[in-house]
């Protein structure tokens, strides 16, 4: 068995005496911290099990952070990647999936900052048509 195992061990490594503290976060057991004793046998005092549940505490909020840390950072990728693909959205027609007024205003105010900031001409040329071409057996889409 485990225990039979475990006398075994403590056996060969001389131990004396043996404390497993608990680590939870929240409720949860995530695992334990092993103290021993190799000299002698102890009588572990009430106030050094205080100590030492602390410190397994300690170390089971160090790990929960950590994982609650990564799992942030993969969430901010993830909502960096949705609002990329959102502004996308946001900027061209969902018919013709050309670009629409608003990435046009975008675009003429940045190269118009670019332009003063290099002190340098900008020029546009609009044109405007009435008609729209369209694949067959659609009809044209009427926009800005």
């Amino acid at each position: 068995s485990e225990a039979a195992g475990l006398r075994k061990e403590m056996k060969r490594e001389k131990i004396k005496s043996l404390i497993l503290v608990p680590m939870q976060c929240r409720k949860d057991m995530i695992g334990f911290i092993g103290f021993d004793a190799v000299k002698q046998q102890v009588g572990w005092p009430e106030y050094i099990l205080a100590l030492l549940r602390i410190t397994g505490a300690m170390f089971a909020n160090v790990l929960e952070r950590k994982r609650m840390d990564t799992d942030i950072e993969l969430l901010n990728r993830e909502m960096m990647q949705m609002n990329l693909k959102l502004k996308q959205l946001a900027l061209r027609d969902s018919h013709t999936g050309l670009y629409n007024h608003r990435y046009f205003e975008e675009a003429i105010e940045s190269e118009y900052t670019r332009a003063k900031r290099q002190m340098s001409p900008l020029s546009v040329i609009m044109i405007l048509s009435s008609r729209i071409a369209c694949s067959p057996g659609r009809s044209p889409v009427a926009g800005s």
